[in-house]
């Protein structure tokens, strides 16, 4: 999810070798003034590699 592409926001595929860990953006949230009390927020929901479980 991506609702921050109006802003320029973009998520791209990494090109690294194979077995290189690096973290994963898996949501972009663009909060809105009422979410965020119109002030500047972001919220990203992120996955590390080396998590297990």
């Amino acid at each position: 999810m991506n609702d921050a592409s109006a802003y320029g926001v973009t998520v791209q595929q990494p090109t690294l070798p194979a077995g290189t860990l690096y973290w994963q953006a898996v949501r972009i949230h663009h909060l809105l003034p009422t979410e965020n009390g119109s002030n500047h927020h972001i919220d990203i929901d992120l996955l590390d590699g080396r998590a297990t479980g």
